[in-house]
């Protein structure tokens, strides 16, 4: 069986790659650190892990074509060390940056690899044939699936063009489903439990830096006081808190509501930042000031409210609880009885 071992190099979580690796080699995962090939796989992995962390974004040069078994190999022993280090903040940050990784990848390729990776990914997708602004088309459960609606209003299916049960997409919008598609299958994947004690060599080395850069990296960051929130703010903030601080790539309006929630609740602009460096796509120039912004210290000075009860139901961010009735504002919201929180 004959290989495209480029394409694979660039994208190697193509089921293709696993039947390459498979005819390639015998050797098995236990015995990567008896093989040379492999220590160059284990280091490059090491480094996709080290990029996400520290740069939020995987390199891919032309230089990784020429050891394509190391680039290939590196993706699932990369994904193995995430699985190892079990850190849902860290799983975040690395499924985003290999996220965008193929987003970047797909806007400069042809429209064959688009294909190529809807059809591995079993996505089923059609070329538009009655729609000049629009490339493509999917089944309306097909972009249920993989579009979250919170990316924004465009998303929304009451804002999509829908005929005879198809959705009508860009090649770049379809670009960025398939691409947000992956990430989450690599979330999925890197869940299951890999104990690190079975690691040797070359591995086990790769394990220890990546934990040691990794327990360096995270402890920069403050969390807010966990009984305060989960107390004094409503099940909604207390949600978009908690995922926030688990490194969630959250949408722009879930970042909005909780950032205007934490304005208006007293927090300061540093604690605010501090927050949301656990974001996998954070850029401190640009957080900061969008967080002035709304603030009211930038742009316009107008300081922005944090949105009412009936306008999280319909961004379906309400999860209401019982001392949540009769409130029209999550700023309403008067926190839990202490009689209520001892019991907990």
């Amino acid at each position: 069986m004959e290989f495209n071992v480029f394409l694979l190099a660039k994208y190697p979580f193509l089921e293709e790659a696993k039947s390459f690796l498979e005819s390639y080699s015998t050797v098995s995962f236990e015995n990567l650190s008896s093989d040379e090939d492999y220590t160059r796989a284990v280091k490059r992995g090491v480094e996709r892990i080290k990029e996400a962390i520290l740069f939020k974004k995987i390199s891919f040069k032309n230089e990784n074509l020429i050891d394509f078994k190391a680039e290939i190999l590196s993706f699932p022993i990369a994904v193995a060390f995430i699985a190892a280090l079990n850190d849902d903040f860290l799983r975040n940050i690395y499924a985003t940056a290999e996220g965008k990784r193929i987003h970047e990848l797909l806007k400069r390729d042809s429209y064959s690899d688009l294909e190529l990776l809807l059809r591995d990914q079993k996505i089923n997708f059609y070329p538009s044939e009655d729609s000049p602004s629009s490339l493509y088309k999917i089944a309306f459960s097909e972009y249920l699936k993989v579009s979250p609606q919170k990316w924004g209003k465009i998303w929304k299916l009451v804002n999509r063009q829908i005929k005879l049960g198809f959705v009508y997409v860009t090649r770049e919008e379809l670009s960025r489903l398939v691409s947000e598609h992956i990430k989450n299958r690599i979330l999925e994947r890197s869940r299951h439990p890999i104990d690190a004690e079975s690691f040797s060599g070359p591995l086990k080395k790769g394990y220890i830096e990546l934990k040691n850069v990794w327990d360096s990296y995270k402890s920069r960051f403050a969390k807010f006081e966990k009984e305060t929130s989960e107390v004094s703010f409503p099940p909604c903030m207390v949600r978009l808190l908690s995922r926030q601080e688990n490194g969630e790539n959250l949408s722009h309006v879930e970042r909005r509501s909780l950032v205007t929630y934490l304005i208006a609740k007293g927090q300061s602009i540093e604690e605010i930042i501090n927050l949301l460096k656990s974001s996998p796509d954070f850029k401190e120039s640009i957080a900061r000031y969008q967080v002035e912004h709304l603030a009211g210290l930038k742009g316009s000075k107008k300081k922005y409210s944090p949105p009412s009860c009936e306008t999280m139901k319909s961004y379906g961010l309400c999860f209401s609880d019982e001392w949540c009735k009769g409130i029209k504002h999550p700023l309403q919201y008067k926190g839990k009885p202490f009689s209520q929180t001892s019991k907990n």
